[in-house]
């Protein structure tokens, strides 16, 4: 699942704690990274009346990640937000993800 679905419950009965367990957790994560393990988070998100996306924990899954990667669906588009922006629609083939031609 997602590294926000037991925050999401938690954060409702105690901010304080769900937060500090979160930050614990991705610490521990961050640690295993600089053994050489690869560690990749998928996490939901949610929209503002603004309109802005969110990530379920905030800034702190943003400041923890050192890639951030948003897939969308309807069209199949990949927007890379950090370390650099490059954002593409994509069609999955039997070769892999490929990058569409405008």
């Amino acid at each position: 699942d997602t590294i926000g679905y037991f925050y999401r419950g938690e954060v409702k009965q105690d901010p304080y704690k769900a937060n500090k367990s979160l930050d614990n957790q991705l610490r521990r994560l961050n640690d295993l990274t600089k053994k050489g393990i690869f560690v990749l988070l998928n996490n939901q998100v949610y929209a503002t009346m603004e309109g802005k996306v969110n990530a379920v924990g905030g800034e702190m899954i943003r400041n923890w990640s050192k890639a951030i990667i948003h897939l969308s669906k309807n069209p199949r588009k990949l927007k890379v937000e950090k370390p650099f922006e490059l954002e593409f629609n994509f069609d999955i083939r039997e070769e892999g993800i490929v990058k569409k031609e405008e």
